[in-house]
């Protein structure tokens, strides 16, 4: 079925830059002035004397573009795999841990000017203990990676996801990325990156990478690297050809089903009981699910993954595109996050009925051993135009954190 439905179908910004909003149903008179840069609150140090660690609380910006910046003066950022308490104060998971033993004498200083250039709040303490969670010093607060990336570029990779992922990375975090033209990647040596995203596709990664890509890829991966793939990049790392991702993606659910073969002479009979059954029994036996454009719905993170540590109950995804798959099993992988139940799934935007059915709790992250590394696959592009920005904690995440 065509549609005429141009580019999107739903804007928000509050949605796309995960902030809180109100509808207001009536008219209202509004006050307002004016803010230059002076009048945003900066960030700061807290406890400044806290010679034992300093905390950074996640879930936002500042304490991401904090943790790269850190990283990039080598200091050593742990993160907290679960929610604690330290000193009368509730902490949640994905929290950054500075620790004084291993960093520089200078780490406070350091970490007061990296405060006030990324508008992150880091409090000291002056103890380790803590009443609930995990300790500070616990070995299960894993070491943040500093990852060298390499990022698909040039078609087949979509140079507006391409584009938008750089960006993201590069400009609103400052961490670099080297940009690998994708046919090469059948044959480059990826021994000297850690993670490799495939962004969304413009042409088809399968005719350009071919078996050799496919192969080189999953190498990458079976020796300790991580690979992101987006949108387009997923469909092609969950072909069963490529040896990727155990999941599948969906064709459209049928209305009529029938466990005799199509040729089968004769067929079971059937009855027909009005136009709209004679619509659904002439649709093909398999088919793909009607796309839609443009349209925001809620996903909804695993509470207890690593890769949604720090992350709301719900957050927001833009959706284009008819791709749907099968759920990962417990023993293939884990469904980091997924579509909401379909009376909540659609936040705005027009959504044909049978593919707000099919879309409710499918997987919009999934993540998938494989050797000594893993595949974090986004069923929809993260970096969509640069302006999903309420999924950046997502994708960093995927990038720098480790179970």
């Amino acid at each position: 079925m065509d549609d005429e439905i141009y580019d999107v179908t739903a804007w928000s910004l509050p949605a796309l830059y995960g902030v809180p909003s109100l509808q207001c149903t009536d008219a209202t008179a509004v006050t307002g002035r004016t803010l230059d840069g002076a009048a945003l609150r900066p960030g700061r140090l807290d406890n400044r004397d806290g010679r034992v660690a300093w905390v950074v609380p996640s879930g936002d910006q500042a304490s991401l573009r904090l943790m790269t910046a850190a990283l990039r003066e080598r200091l050593v950022v742990r993160r907290a795999p679960m929610a604690f308490t330290l000193d009368g104060r509730r902490w949640p998971a994905g929290s950054l841990v500075l620790q004084a033993a291993e960093n520089p004498a200078d780490t406070a200083e350091r970490l007061e000017r990296l405060a006030r250039a990324t508008g992150a709040v880091v409090t000291g303490s002056a103890t380790s203990w803590v009443t609930e969670g995990r300790s500070l010093g616990s070995s299960e607060l894993a070491r943040v990676a500093a990852p060298r990336i390499a990022l698909a570029w040039d078609s087949p990779a979509g140079r507006n996801s391409a584009g938008a992922t750089r960006f993201v990375l590069e400009q609103r975090y400052g961490w670099p990325v080297t940009v690998v033209r994708t046919p090469r990647l059948a044959r480059a040596d990826l021994s000297g990156f850690d993670v490799l995203i495939l962004p969304d596709e413009e042409a088809s990664y399968a005719a350009t990478l071919g078996e050799a890509g496919a192969a080189n890829i999953r190498e990458f991966v079976r020796r300790g690297g991580t690979l992101v793939t987006m949108a387009g990049a997923t469909r092609w790392a969950a072909d069963p050809g490529n040896a990727l991702l155990s999941t599948r993606r969906e064709r459209a659910v049928q209305d009529i089903e029938s466990t005799a073969p199509a040729d089968a002479d004769p067929v079971p009979g059937s009855r027909l009981a009005d136009a709209d059954a004679l619509r659904a029994a002439v649709e093909p036996r398999e088919r793909e699910l009607l796309g839609t454009d443009g349209v925001l719905l809620r996903v909804v993170p695993q509470a207890d993954h690593w890769l949604t540590a720090g992350l709301p109950a719900e957050m927001i995804v833009t959706q284009s595109g008819s791709d749907v798959f099968r759920p990962l099993t417990l023993d293939e992988g884990a469904n980091a996050v997924r579509f909401a139940a379909p009376e909540r799934l659609v936040a705005g935007g027009a959504v044909w009925e049978e593919s707000r059915l099919q879309m409710a709790f499918k997987p919009v992250v999934m993540v998938e051993d494989l050797g000594r590394g893993r595949i974090v696959a986004f069923t929809v592009d993260p970096t969509w135009r640069g302006q999903m920005e309420g999924l950046d904690p997502l994708l960093l995440n995927a990038i720098f954190a480790r179970p």
